[in-house]
């Protein structure tokens, strides 16, 4: 069985996870509401920054894919 990815609450849009190693930023294309949410993973090892892996329409989508990988 896989460890369960925990989140800390959200800032704003934002969610990160406990380890540091996932986060989920709205994307705007308006001015009020997110458009679809993107997860990107912590990379500093391979590619020296956060890399977008995933998005969706929602924030719990995105969370689904963090468990997924």
């Amino acid at each position: 069985m896989k460890p369960r990815v925990r989140w800390k609450r959200s800032v704003g849009d934002y969610v990160e996870s406990h380890c540091g190693r996932w986060w989920i930023t709205p994307i705007y294309g308006g001015l009020t509401r997110p458009e679809r949410y993107e997860l990107k993973r912590n990379e500093a090892l391979i590619v020296g920054g956060w890399k977008t892996v995933r998005s969706g329409q929602t924030q719990r989508e995105c969370k689904a894919a963090a468990e997924d990988m």
